[in-house]
């Protein structure tokens, strides 16, 4: 048994279980009461815990060693970070944070957030539910429920249900209930593969921004992935027609992601810290522009000592109309570049 702290994956020293058949038994208990089955037919399933902590188990012949399974905690059983927060453990850099707020949620953007397991993308989207109008009628779709926001009066979660391997109700069914009901903001919680071509549909129709969570490390690997998530819908995008598809899904892409804890000599843990790679406009012709990137290159000469953000350019003015139209603050330190180098408050 292995737990996750400070970015690592570090052995138990407890021993939870004797053998693999105790094991076998406990994820067969948790995947029947969430109505999906693990065995000789379905080897490799996803359950959830009483408390919505998901379960991703293998075994039997796919794991010939012997069944095993990774537990993620449930975001609901911790209260959401604020971006003040996330910004103050260096996340972002402050001018991010203020972009965040005053324009892409009080513009009603289109947002994707994008990064690896653990990177901070479903933080980030509980932290700027704080500043959703509360009046608003908020509609969240997800496989599986992660996303919460108890400050709403006036937002509902729907939530994929199955039975084993059946899906009774599914995003294709949420989307359209979605669309039927008027929301002032639509959330997808995770596109991973076929979902897409749901969430695809809630962006284009949602007028009020549509927010969503993926998996991409930047725009390179979000246009590759794209056309493999269709294909497993069931339906094909060429690559030509990424950018297109991009552009209308889409105003905004926040990429994040997290280097490894290590270990010093002296024994003394260095936590892998979540950061913002780079925020990226997506313009209506279907081009991008990097706004604002993490700067590789001084991060690796000062071995790994300062860690700051290069602001390439400003967003572009028929943006910042377009978001000032829908409610945002357009100030005028978004509309020109006073600092090329952006530092995290920590320092």
């Amino acid at each position: 048994v292995f737990y996750g702290w400070h970015g690592r994956q570090w052995p138990a020293d407890e021993v939870y279980f004797k053998d693999n058949i105790e094991v076998k038994n406990f994820i067969q208990k948790t995947c029947e009461d969430s109505g999906r089955s693990f065995n000789e037919e379905n080897a490799i399933a996803d359950a959830w815990l009483a408390d919505g902590s998901r379960l991703a188990a293998f075994g039997f012949k796919v794991n010939p060693i012997g069944p095993a399974f990774t537990i993620r905690k449930s975001p609901l059983l911790r209260p959401a970070m604020p971006l003040d927060k996330l910004a103050s453990f260096g996340m972002f850099p402050h001018l991010v944070k203020e972009m965040i707020i005053d324009l892409l949620i009080a513009g009603h953007a289109n947002i994707g957030f994008f990064g690896r397991t653990d990177s901070g993308k479903t933080t980030v989207v509980r932290a700027c539910g704080e500043f959703f109008d509360p009046i608003e009628r908020v509609l969240i779709g997800e496989t599986s429920f992660e996303l919460s926001f108890p400050h709403l009066l006036n937002c509902l979660n729907l939530v994929e249900v199955g039975f084993g391997d059946h899906k009774i109700i599914t995003m294709d069914d949420i989307c359209d209930a979605l669309n039927r009901n008027n929301p002032d903001r639509s959330i997808v919680g995770e596109i991973r593969g076929k979902e897409i071509i749901a969430a695809s549909e809630i962006a284009e129709t949602t007028s009020g921004g549509f927010i969503t969570t993926g998996h991409a490390g930047d725009i390179d690997d979000l246009r590759s992935r794209f056309p493999k998530m269709f294909y497993r819908g069931g339906m094909e995008l060429k690559r030509e027609h990424v950018d297109g598809q991009l552009a209308t899904m889409f105003h905004f892409l926040l990429f994040f992601d997290k280097p490894q804890g290590t270990v010093g000599e002296d024994g003394k843990i260095t936590e892998g810290k979540r950061t913002l790679m780079s925020l990226v406009e997506v313009k209506k012709d279907g081009n991008h522009e990097t706004i604002i990137q993490f700067d590789f290159d001084e991060y690796a000469a000062s071995r790994r000592k300062i860690r700051r953000w290069i602001y390439n350019k400003p967003i572009s003015s028929t943006r910042l109309g377009y978001i000032s139209f829908h409610g945002g603050d357009v100030k005028p330190e978004y509309e020109r570049v006073t600092e090329k180098y952006l530092y995290p408050e920590e320092e």
